[in-house]
């Protein structure tokens, strides 16, 4: 199904003197395009890594985000192998793929940076479904799911849920598929996301001087200047631009 959408493919990558086969993930944006060898070796001209950038592309950008359009649930996927994974996952437990939009962060451990707002500004009025790692990194999976739900919620998400796999004994999506079958393998339960507070609580709250939009998205500005970056978020209620 992603290869259907343009959303993965194959090419020769060039790296450590020679080209290597690899599968590619992104999307008819061509801002993020990442890529992993084949036979599962590692990016030596980028350090031993295993994915790697494409020239001229950058992880800041989600993959799949500009594709939402009129579907009314997307699928987050942290890293590509998950990404892979999902539409398996999703056809095994009876989801309706034609309803359902495949996304995938890319660089979560060397860029925890918001997510960027022209991907977010496409997530309002949707269902949003994270896999939340599990694995052993000190809770850096789950912090990045809640970090995103906060930012869906911001954006005018409709409903932000995760897949806890805690419970079936698989650190991520890819190897919960993997193990799949397995008697000691427990269904992966979808849990609520917290929605932060209400836009309007927040703003009451900011401190004098500073931007109310801002503080409301844990960003400290002050009101009008130079870094004050907030946007009109599209909540399921009206909310004037405040700066």
């Amino acid at each position: 199904m992603l290869a259907e959408r343009g959303q993965l493919f194959t090419a020769d990558i060039w790296d450590d003197g020679q080209e290597w086969p690899a599968w590619l993930v992104g999307d008819s944006t061509r801002a993020n395009v990442q890529a992993r060898k084949i036979c599962r070796g590692l990016w030596t001209g980028i350090g031993g890594k295993k994915a790697k950038s494409l020239p001229g592309t950058t992880t800041t950008r989600m993959i799949g985000a500009t594709c939402i359009g009129d579907r009314p649930e997307v699928w987050v996927m942290e890293g590509q192998p998950d990404f892979a994974a999902a539409p398996v996952v999703g056809k095994l437990i009876g989801r309706d793929l034609d309803k359902i939009v495949f996304a995938c962060v890319t660089g979560c451990n060397d860029n925890p940076a918001p997510l960027h707002p022209d991907d977010l500004a496409h997530f309002a009025g949707k269902r949003v479904v994270i896999a939340m790692h599990n694995d052993a990194d000190h809770g850096k999976g789950a912090e990045a799911a809640h970090r995103w739900a906060r930012q869906f919620y911001e954006a005018g998400a409709a409903d932000v849920t995760g897949f806890d796999f805690a419970a079936s004994n698989a650190k991520d999506l890819d190897e919960y598929l993997v193990g799949l079958g397995k008697p000691t393998l427990a269904p992966a339960p979808l849990h609520a996301l917290t929605a932060p507070q209400h836009p309007a609580a927040s703003m009451q709250s900011a401190p004098a001087g500073l931007c109310a939009a801002c503080w409301s998205r844990r960003v400290v500005a002050p009101s009008n200047g130079p870094t004050c970056s907030c946007k009109l978020y599209v909540w399921p209620f009206p909310l004037s631009r405040p700066c």
